[in-house]
């Protein structure tokens, strides 16, 4: 005679069913798109650099370079080394970032005439002693996105803005 009802192993596959479907919602809710983390990560590491040269009482240049799916990322800092005139790399950091386009658009006008800043596929941010950058702009965006295709290309962007006060980087968001 059978009962009514169902065995420990079809419950089991129903919650092990469930326990699937509940993990992959909550990641796909709480991630991003790789751009916006690379956007944020951007953003904490120009504060730093801002933060080393506000405490340093002396510049120092944030340099990020897209290359090979990769986002490489350091500080420069003048004199670091027991008051040596060289220029000591810093706070090294390297993430995963396929396809993805770095562009500094910071206008010419706004730079130093001496200031090499211009980067192929990335950008670099000098952080004077009390904080403040000329840089103004930066793009970062799936390969193929554009400031002005984006929204047509289905691409994801962020863009770092730069207070021309402060030099305090923020970060928006765009579609």
């Amino acid at each position: 005679m059978r009962r009514a009802g169902f065995t420990l192993l079809e419950l089991l596959i129903v919650l092990m069913i469930l326990g699937l479907v509940a993990g992959l919602t909550t990641l796909s809710l709480r991630g991003g798109s790789v751009v916006d983390r690379a956007g944020e990560t951007l953003v904490t590491r120009l504060l730093d650099a801002r933060v080393i040269a506000l405490r340093a009482g002396a510049p120092a240049a944030f340099v990020a370079v897209a290359e090979d799916d990769r986002l490489r990322m350091w500080v420069e800092v003048a004199g670091a080394v027991d008051g040596d005139a060289g220029v000591e790399r810093v706070r090294e950091r390297e993430m995963m970032l396929p396809g993805v386009v770095l562009i500094d658009e910071t206008p010419d006008f706004g730079r130093d005439a001496a200031d090499e800043t211009a980067l192929a596929n990335g950008a670099r941010a000098v952080f004077g002693a009390s904080g403040r950058t000329p840089a103004r702009r930066w793009v970062l965006a799936r390969a193929g996105a554009s400031a002005g295709a984006a929204g047509d290309s289905g691409g994801r962007m962020v863009t770092i803005e730069f207070d021309p006060i402060t030099g305090v980087p923020e970060l928006h968001r765009e579609r």
